[in-house]
């Protein structure tokens, strides 16, 4: 067994400067950790044992409630407690949204590009049949979506049940989409809605950026979750967003949280992971809902927006300087740049002299592409390192590019 703290040691030992990691650096997580002592301290005093006990199956009511509060104020629009739930983190939010409301053989419909490590769960873990759907700068392609779910119609004809009531599922990433850095617009998401009504298909939303937005004067479009309106006379209750505190705070801490229709969450809660073991990360809930209470999350949410955001332009702006024929997207929040190089362009070939002369890592498009694609496409992060690092980060790049072009 590897003696190792976290998976990244191998970058914070020095000698390699991964563009790839998604993920708060040591400056970030020592005021987190000053927060969890504070807040611990907080929950301790109160003589409470509970949390220290199997908990509710959704969680701590007070802790939901100071959640609900949170995200209300945070979003800039309303989220009503009976919608949510604690999960242990997104990835273990996919995978028991899958496992509970889907089935092995199902079809999930995936941003082309996405997440690599959300398809490895859904294929590797789900046993999923995944299908990838066209993206720009405006989100995922709607109609084309609409139509791939026409075509596999035929195929996926397993009889609906009340525990598996959705023929199809589609897994993105709307606000501040893992890697383009985009958003969903007002006007996809409203017929992204209609769409999964008409096929019976359930969204899972990857909503782990929705607040890291950099100035409040230019908000994200607002979840998908909040566009499935119940009022609606055709509500069937298709959309899930599934978030995590990883990025707002720590992955460390394991804890996150659903939030869906209230009769989805009847069906989580009754699922024996969840009667077995009642609240995920029940201790840890409780203490989230005491650092909300206290103001400390939002307070570190604030300064950690001023950084990211700072990092964000740094990076950015060095491909502006030192790449200034890669086309990409500068984003209004989150962590990552899609970049575009040249038809040409290899970002494989790339990569392989970028680490070998220089030292600098990241993730190529067609690892972001369940078939592939993206070939002279890249994904870089801005949230680990320091402005002068992500500066010179771009510039060995280029180096690099300058080197292979030669080649």
């Amino acid at each position: 067994m590897a003696n190792t703290k976290t998976l990244f040691d191998w970058a914070e030992k020095g000698g390699i400067v991964s563009l790839g990691i998604g993920a708060p650096d040591k400056t970030l997580l020592a005021q987190c950790s000053e927060l969890m002592m504070m807040a611990s301290q907080h929950l301790v005093a109160t003589g409470e044992t509970s949390f220290l006990q199997y908990g509710p199956r959704l969680g701590d009511i007070d802790a939901l409630k100071a959640l609900a509060s949170f995200l209300s104020k945070e979003y800039k629009a309303p989220v009503d407690v009976k919608n949510l739930m604690f999960n242990s983190g997104a990835s273990q939010g996919l995978k028991f949204l899958a496992g509970s409301l889907m089935q092995h053989g199902d079809t999930v419909f995936v941003e082309d590009p996405t997440y690599f490590i959300a398809i490895n769960v859904l294929v590797k873990d789900q046993g999923m049949n995944v299908v990838p759907v066209t993206t720009d700068e405006g989100g995922i392609d709607v109609e084309q979506l609409d139509q791939l779910m026409s075509k596999y119609a035929s195929i996926c004809s397993r009889p609906l049940t009340d525990k598996k009531p959705f023929r199809f599922m589609v897994y993105l990433t709307p606000t501040f989409n893992n890697p383009r850095g985009t958003d969903l617009t007002k006007e996809r998401s409203v017929k992204l809605v209609q769409v999964l009504r008409k096929h019976k298909a359930l969204a899972i939303c990857d909503d782990v950026y929705n607040v890291i937005y950099f100035k409040e004067d230019n908000l994200p479009n607002g979840r998908l979750f909040s566009y499935d309106n119940k009022s609606d006379p055709n509500y069937q209750g298709n959309v899930i967003s599934n978030a995590s505190f990883s990025k707002i705070l720590g992955p460390g801490l394991r804890l996150g949280w659903i939030e869906g229709p209230t009769h989805l969450l009847t069906m989580l809660s009754e699922s024996g992971y969840s009667c077995s073991g009642g609240c995920f990360n029940h201790y840890t809930g409780c203490i989230i809902g005491k650092a909300i209470e206290l103001g400390l999350v939002s307070k570190h949410l604030e300064h950690s927006r001023k950084v990211y955001h700072s990092r964000m332009t740094a990076l950015c702006d060095a491909i502006d300087e030192y790449l200034p024929k890669v086309r990409y997207f500068r984003p209004s929040g989150g962590y990552f740049v899609w970049l575009e190089f040249p038809e040409n362009i290899d970002t494989q070939e790339l990569l392989n002299v970028s680490k070998r002369e220089y030292s600098v890592f990241f993730h190529v498009g067609p690892k972001c592409s369940c078939i592939g694609n993206f070939r002279n496409c890249a994904r870089f992060s801005a949230a680990f390192y320091s402005e002068d690092i992500l500066k010179e980060s771009i510039r060995k790049i280029s180096l690099a590019l300058s080197k292979l072009m030669k080649e």
